[in-house]
């Protein structure tokens, strides 16, 4: 398992704010606004819903954009929520092929003011309206989209694919069940968005190009988003911010593949009583052509009950599955997958522009830890390690499925250096009371 670079959440927030602050070379394209929304229609207890967006160049290169070619932007929304201690993505759609810039000034830099509709100058912004991004002859697979690379097939293909015959085709779906007010007290909402462009990607900065913005849902029977003026769009940051930002307690890391993409792994822990904690977790991909197809959570005696999960739900003919992940625990580790890539290529991994998110219940405290992604697609590394909050793992502090002296030597050393993991009994203080719990935990197993 490879230990990627990590970037912690705070230095994630300073990267998204200061995005603009220093000028890349090449292009650069940020979601700098997400200014306007659209309800599309209802249909079948669903929702169809669009959202504007406007990227401004913040490099020293023109980005291209060049209408029927391969060479240009692609621009993919989403919707996530955060209730109930938990995020998780509720709306995904199809990505719109860009066609045209209108090079307007921003606030990225300085724009030339240059009449050129088929590149975007550095300093400048181009905006898509919502009902441009909604425009369903307009919007492709993201299937055929490498969002590492920027490659994606074009003209589109749509060989197989189901005419959009009604007004949720290929456009943002959410269930009415998830946005309306009077069953989701609590909730928060957030629209994202995300450019993928081959010039770009090629320059090194496509990691940056998403943003998101909350939202708040009118009452039904619309249920439609509208933004606040207070609530300005969050600039070069994924929507898994979304979680650390409704609860500070959130821990997220974002993690950069060796030659490939990047993810972002959130972790919580709450403690609910009875000696029980919950645990949550969520991985977003970026940029990953390679996608995530499992995670591994460190557990050692701990138990892992009621596993609940919420896996993107693809749809209008998208190739991409969506099924619930199969659940394994032993002693060593609980273990979520979906079928292997060598099985069904298109399985319900984790694809780029989408979030999946886990939960369940122990009867241990947490600690500090690490928890191993998967990669879906066969490459080297097969997984990468991220720092999480994870189950204290008992007694078996080598993880290796065995209580054993080697395990109580473990122990006594983490106690002598003050780790975090040697505060056995959870309650934030080092002190003979752990050792005392440890000792009696090993004497009597898991």
């Amino acid at each position: 398992m490879f230990r990627g670079e990590l970037i912690g959440v705070t230095a994630c927030l300073l990267l998204g704010a200061t995005a603009s602050a220093a000028q890349p070379v090449g292009p650069d394209l940020i979601v700098s606004q997400m200014n306007d929304v659209i309800r599309w229609g209802s249909l079948s207890g669903r929702t169809s819903w669009g959202f504007g967006t406007a990227a401004c160049n913040a490099g020293d290169t023109p980005a291209v954009w060049v209408r029927m070619t391969d060479q240009h932007p692609v621009i993919s929304t989403g919707v996530y929520k955060v209730q109930g201690g938990r995020i998780r993505q509720i709306g995904v759609g199809w990505a719109k092929h860009g066609f045209a810039t209108l090079n307007m000034p921003s606030d990225c830099g300085v724009c030339p003011g240059e009449m050129d509709s088929t590149r975007l100058w550095p300093g400048c912004v181009d905006p898509y309206s919502a009902v441009q991004n909604g425009i369903q002859s307009g919007l492709g697979p993201r299937s055929q989209i490498n969002p590492y690379t920027g490659v994606f097939t074009f003209p589109v293909d749509y060989t197989g694919y189901p005419p959009a015959a009604d007004t949720l085709a290929r456009r943002v779906v959410v269930e009415n069940a998830e946005i309306d007010p009077s069953l989701n007290a609590g909730a928060v909402y957030v629209a994202e968005g995300q450019y993928v462009s081959p010039d770009e990607a090629a320059a090194g900065h496509g990691w940056n190009s998403v943003s998101y913005r909350p939202f708040t849902v009118s009452a039904g029977p619309n249920f439609t988003p509208v933004y606040s003026g207070g609530e300005p769009v969050r600039r070069a940051s994924p929507a898994i911010m979304l979680w650390h930002e409704a609860d500070a307690g959130v821990r997220v890391e974002r993690v950069n593949i060796p030659g490939e993409g990047v993810l972002y792994v959130a972790s919580r822990a709450v403690e609910v009583g009875d000696g029980r904690w919950r645990y949550d977790y969520a991985v977003q991909n970026v940029t990953s052509d390679r996608a995530v197809g499992w995670l591994e959570i460190p557990t050692g005696c701990a138990s892992a009950d009621g596993v609940e999960q919420s896996i993107p739900r693809h749809h209008s003919g998208e190739a991409w599955k969506h099924a619930p992940w199969g659940v394994d625990k032993d002693v060593v580790r609980l273990r979520l997958a979906t079928t292997p890539f060598p099985a069904d290529p298109d399985a319900a991994a984790v694809r780029w522009g989408t979030l999946a998110s886990w939960r369940f219940e122990s009867d241990r405290p947490p600690t500090e830890g690490e928890v191993a992604v998967g990669l879906f697609k066969p490459g080297t590394p097969a997984s990468v390690a991220a720092p999480a909050v994870v189950p204290h793992p008992g007694p078996d502090m080598t993880g290796d499925g065995f209580i054993d002296m080697f395990d109580f030597d473990a122990y006594i050393l983490a106690f002598e250096e003050g780790l975090p993991i040697a505060d056995y009994n959870g309650d934030g203080f080092l002190d003979l009371f752990d050792l005392d719990a440890f000792v009696a935990a090993f004497e009597a197993g898991c």
